[in-house]
């Protein structure tokens, strides 16, 4: 699988702005409806971060012989780089789990505010 230099530059791009996204969109003034955006984003960018991380095993950097000619040069050393991506898939799975922790907390802790509910052993 030899993928051009460019399209592989393309996917890193997509999946840092998808993680920027999906950071501030659950942690800043998070609501129910920015937390399933989150969660869109985010599984989309665990699509990116496997295709990002087998891509740096042979990346295609196109180039010109003498004659003129295109040339494929496969870079098959850059394959360390996929433990970057190996991180920043399991960080969108904690992130995945943090927007399920909001799905289930979120509700309650709004009903809270509105009922004025006490829980026993909580002193208000």
């Amino acid at each position: 699988m030899y993928v051009p230099m460019d399209y592989h530059i393309l996917f890193l791009a997509m999946s840092f702005i998808l993680f920027i996204i999906t950071m501030f969109l659950i942690f800043v003034d998070t609501t129910m409806e920015k937390a399933v955006a989150a969660v869109i984003f985010t599984m989309v960018n665990l699509l990116l971060t496997v295709i990002c991380g087998y891509v740096f095993s042979a990346v295609d950097i196109y180039g010109y012989d003498s004659a003129g000619a295109v040339v494929h040069n496969v870079q098959a050393s850059m394959y360390p780089f996929t433990y970057i991506y190996l991180v920043l898939g399991y960080v969108n799975i904690c992130l995945l789990i943090y927007c399920g922790y909001i799905f289930v907390r979120k509700p309650w802790i709004e009903r809270m505010e509105n009922d004025q509910i006490q829980y026993p052993g909580e002193i208000y």
